[in-house]
């Protein structure tokens, strides 16, 4: 291999990556994001991608049958349904509070109680993931966890602003992008609503 030859670039990071969330909820983004839109990898796809999607995370010996997957890929939607509705995009569907209901969650006492999961494996994960959602709800940081508004992108970020109005995940991506489909859109409504020169509208 040549020496001087210069290396590849590396790709671009992914716009919601610059939007980290802090803390455990940076866990709860990178697995709303393990399926994102417009054809990227579902990481769930089956139960060998999600056992390693799982290993990747830090979970071992993760079982993941085709029950377990489903509890999984729904805990997932639920999450970016409610993810959504933070960004203003409809409102929290009743199907989190249900998906997290499947899960248990233990409190730690010492010198700084926390929430944690009561399980090991892939059931510990979604566990971590409740208490995770639980902790942020009562320090007022969930909120801020947002899904884009761009239906073909739907990722989730974190939304650092000072007043928390962000809805998308780039605003030179995808907010930009859907304003320009705003102004087409309206642009054909004007047409479509305006007469050809020298005819009446009846």
């Amino acid at each position: 291999m040549n020496a001087n030859r210069a290396a590849a670039p590396s790709p671009p990071p992914a716009a919601w990556e610059s939007r980290r969330a802090p803390g455990r909820l940076a866990l709860v983004q990178e697995f709303v994001n393990s399926h994102a839109y417009s054809g990227r990898i579902d990481h769930l796809a089956d139960a060998v991608a999600a056992r390693q999607w799982l290993r990747d995370h830090g979970v071992a010996g993760a079982n993941v049958g085709p029950a377990e997957l489903r509890k999984l890929k729904a805990l997932r939607e639920a999450l970016r349904g409610a993810l959504l509705a933070h960004a203003g995009h409809g409102t929290c569907p009743e199907e989190l509070d249900a998906e997290l209901g499947h899960c248990r969650v233990l409190l730690r006492a010492g010198p700084e109680p926390k929430l944690t999961g009561a399980r090991e494996g892939s059931a510990g994960f979604r566990d971590g993931v409740a208490a995770a959602v639980t902790t942020a709800a009562a320090d007022g940081t969930w909120v801020r966890l947002k899904a884009c508004g761009n239906d073909e992108c739907r990722v989730a970020f974190w939304d650092g602003s000072r007043n928390a109005t962000g809805r998308f995940c780039s605003a030179a991506g995808c907010a930009n992008r859907m304003r320009q489909r705003a102004y087409r859109a309206r642009l054909t409504d004007a047409r479509t609503e305006t007469p050809p020169p020298g005819r009446r509208r009846r």
